[in-house]
């Protein structure tokens, strides 16, 4: 109990230290009249005011995950009707009900779990590894630290040494070869049938790690991948890493953080046991 208590502790100064930057609110989605005025990306600063008529939805993220406003309404960012969950969007109280139907905040090991995905492994050896990169299939969407096999364009590694692939064609077992340059060394990783998701080594810790790759799919197109490595700055919170995605050109990577925010709030959010 003392240990878990002091990785606890240590791994909250990790992420909200001196050195860690200040906490931001990003609009992730925004859709309907007001979509202009708060488009996706916008940083909204503490205590401005979210304005939303009638059919307009935002979406913003914070360091508690994610949260959503509809109008038509005026909220408060960072009012304690935002950060807690005893009264709604508009300062009033709120039922029991209404408190189990809110998202819960993220855990700190979720967040943990979200910030050093594909990072985690020491890479000794290259060449494929077999399964998940966590060793599981648990979940069938793309997650954020994952390259979607069949879409060209940028992506970025949490380690460009360690690529974590995803599939959503799941039906057949396959194998994808890899060319990285410079140098044009080529990499195999296998898919089974049935499983979503493979891994592949680029090189050891001494490498230098590629900046492009390029690999033919069946049908004969050639995919083409650019490489841009993440820093532990870009991973410091789960804004600065989604603001990081969006800047460095990692749009799918970006909606897929925001999903995965999504599914670590319900993870957290279990159901109250009835009164006796």
């Amino acid at each position: 109990m003392v240990r878990r208590a002091a990785l606890a502790a240590c791994s909250a100064f990790l992420l909200v230290g001196a050195s860690a930057p200040p906490a931001r609110t990003l609009v992730v989605r925004s859709v309907g009249p007001d979509a202009k005025a708060w488009p996706k990306g916008k940083i909204l600063a503490s205590g401005s005011r979210l304005k939303l008529g009638a059919g307009s939805v935002v979406q913003i993220l914070d360091r508690l995950g994610t949260r959503t406003f509809r109008g038509p309404g005026s909220f408060v960012i960072g009012s304690a009707s935002i950060e807690n969950s005893r009264t709604d969007q508009l300062g009033q109280s709120l039922t029991a009900e209404e408190r189990r139907s809110r998202p819960a905040a993220v855990s700190l090991s979720q967040m943990n779990r979200l910030l050093s995905a594909g990072s985690r492994r020491q890479v000794s050896r290259t060449g494929a590894v077999r399964g998940s990169s966590d060793g599981s299939d648990f979940s069938r969407h793309r997650q954020w630290h994952e390259l979607a096999i069949g879409q060209s364009g940028t992506f970025c590694a949490a380690n460009p040494l360690l690529l974590s692939l995803w599939r959503s064609n799941t039906s057949m077992t396959e194998r994808v070869e890899l060319r990285a340059s410079p140098g044009r060394k080529a990499y195999s990783a296998g898919f089974y049938e049935g499983l979503a998701r493979a891994s592949v080594m680029l090189g050891t810790a001494a490498d230098t790690p590629p900046r492009k790759l390029t690999y033919v799919m069946p049908d004969g197109d050639t995919i083409k991948i650019k490489l841009v490595a993440l820093s532990e700055d870009d991973k410091a919170s789960l804004t600065s890493l989604y603001a990081a995605l969006s800047e460095k050109g990692c749009t799918g990577q970006a909606e897929a953080l925001i999903g995965d925010v999504e599914d670590a709030q319900a993870l957290e959010t279990s159901p109250v046991p009835p009164a006796d």
